[in-house]
């Protein structure tokens, strides 16, 4: 390390997962890191689910200190522990900020470990409910009191800061900081790069306009919605389009429902449309996926921020997403940006949807909107300047 960032300010980011595991929190806290490596020193210290994976790595440059977990094995939570009282013991010189991305049963002691060291603590609630009051005092007395004790509290859309406000925790520690986005990565595609990406994920034909959805498989995010909603469509429509599921469909993190992409499978070959029907599950680099697509759908029934829809806007998508007040309404500018409908109604989807797919021109205007919001909302560049002034406001110089 050089003096200079030496010098820098040290930042540890705690999360559920990160790379090369997957999560909405880890996600950002890369995004994060990335627009702002040159200005503070950061380290991630992350459970983890693969034993195999590296303890102690470094990742992009950045030290990762992964501790892991078998929900199965209650010793594994013990000795996860052990581990972590003895990583801020270690490391409590190599950062001033405590940055916990969600919060769990872990984060009662990495909080009661910033505390004693006098560490900065903030938290980012990234996750409705589980990361809300009430979600937390579901965990106990002394969670709620590390919860309220927080320095800094984000919410990362108003729907989650009008929550925090209602539950009467101290409105001067709350900031509103939505997700970033990085737009150049998530960008639209020329037509001959879309045919292109079509081929390459998972030999898609190029002449069916595909409809994709992005995230596990689970009754809230509401993949089963919109495949009634695709079996909705005229039969023309539906002849000449495809659905595309990305994301978890077999997992043991409990809220993934395998049974959900079973239905689907089976629905779809017993109608004979199988072949227009196709599961790609996790995939890296996910912006190809989008580029890959027509048509963005999310249909979910709860949602805190919604990174998924604000990619696919970012990537030119036209998109239809159901109408979650706070959260989908605060990044959707209705009919002009994108289409809303009301959650878990398959018939209002599907007439959405062949709206979009029998109007190209219109799509296509809906889709460079869609771009131009995200841009000017949560493009990295106006994200970054939010988060610095976050950690100068809980006292990080």
């Amino acid at each position: 390390m050089t003096g200079a960032a030496a010098d820098w300010p040290g930042v540890l980011m705690v999360t559920g997962a990160y790379l090369p595991e997957l999560s909405g929190g880890g996600l950002q806290c890369r995004t994060m890191i990335q627009a702002l490596g040159d200005r503070i020193r950061f380290r991630v210290l992350t459970t983890c689910t693969d034993p195999a994976l590296s303890s102690d790595d470094l990742v992009e440059g950045v030290p990762v200190t992964r501790v892991y977990v078998d929900v199965a094995r209650p010793m594994t939570k013990v000795l996860a522990a052990l581990r972590m009282v003895a990583f801020f013991a270690s490391h409590r010189r190599s950062f001033d900020v405590v940055h916990l991305h969600g919060f769990s049963q872990k984060s009662v002691l990495v909080a009661l470990l910033a505390r004693v060291l006098g560490k900065i603590l903030i938290i980012t609630i990234h996750t409705a409910e589980h990361d809300e009051a009430e979600g937390v005092r579901r965990l106990g007395a002394l969670a709620y009191w590390c919860y309220a004790h927080a320095d800094r509290f984000v919410a990362i859309s108003p729907r989650l800061a009008q929550n925090y406000r209602q539950a009467g925790l101290p409105a001067d520690r709350l900031r509103v900081a939505a997700n970033g986005v990085d737009t150049s990565r998530f960008r639209p595609a020329s037509p001959a790069e879309r045919e292109t990406l079509k081929r390459e994920i998972g030999g898609l034909p190029a002449d069916v306009r595909w409809i994709l959805f992005v995230g596990f498989f689970s009754r809230d995010k509401g993949p089963d919605v919109l495949f009634d909603a695709w079996l909705r469509l005229s039969d023309a429509c539906r002849a000449s389009t495809g659905l595309l599921f990305v994301g978890a469909h077999e997992s043991a993190y409990h809220e993934v429902e395998a049974r959900l992409a079973r239905q689907i499978r089976d629905g779809a070959a017993a109608r004979g449309l199988g072949h227009l029907v196709h599961f790609a599950g996790l995939v890296s680099r996910v912006e190809r996926v989008y580029r890959a697509a027509d048509l963005f759908v999310m249909p979910s029934a709860r949602e805190a921020f919604g990174m998924v829809l604000a990619e696919a806007m970012a990537s030119g998508l036209p998109v239809v997403a159901s109408r979650i007040d706070g959260v989908t309404s605060d990044i959707v500018e209705e009919n002009h940006s994108g289409l809303l409908v009301p959650p878990r109604d398959a018939e209002a989807l599907a007439r959405a949807m062949e709206g979009l797919l029998a109007d190209p021109v219109r799509a296509a205007e809906m889709g460079a909107a869609a771009r131009a919001r995200v841009v000017s909302r949560y493009g990295l560049e106006v994200s970054t300047a939010r988060w610095l002034e976050l950690y100068r406001e809980a006292g990080l110089r």
